[in-house]
């Protein structure tokens, strides 16, 4: 009973604090750009609709059959993509049962996307 105790209080403040920092998150946000997510190289996606934004860590490039994979990205290569909108997806229902014990809970989800058109490749 104590360890049940223990995990349940420690999952508890993990979720407080995962709780404070998106709130951090999402409330540092100014004009749809993530401050923190930009830091890590990730804030360009969420920039409004019509914007161009540019992807220099390249993965893969395939050039008329010819193959280019990169150690962990190709050097010199970039796309450049424009921003469309953004959207959720489809709902996914989430439904958790334990039989015989009258537990039932129903959640839904949906996720954020954004939609990209991609304008150019360099390789």
């Amino acid at each position: 009973l104590v360890n049940n105790y223990a995990i349940f209080l420690i999952l508890v403040s993990m979720f407080i604090l995962l709780y404070f920092l998106c709130l951090v998150f999402f409330f540092q946000a100014e004009d749809g750009i993530r401050d923190a997510q930009e830091s890590r190289g990730l804030g360009d996606v969420y920039k409004r609709q019509g914007k161009k934004i540019d992807f220099d860590k390249v993965l893969l490039v395939d050039n008329d059959g010819k193959i280019t994979l990169g150690a962990p990205a190709i050097e010199g290569a970039k796309v450049t993509a424009q921003v469309e909108e953004h959207v959720k997806g489809d709902k996914v229902i989430v439904f958790r049962k334990k039989r015989r014990k009258g537990y039932r809970k129903k959640n839904g989800h949906r996720q954020c996307f954004t939609a990209i058109t991609i304008k150019d490749i360099k390789a």
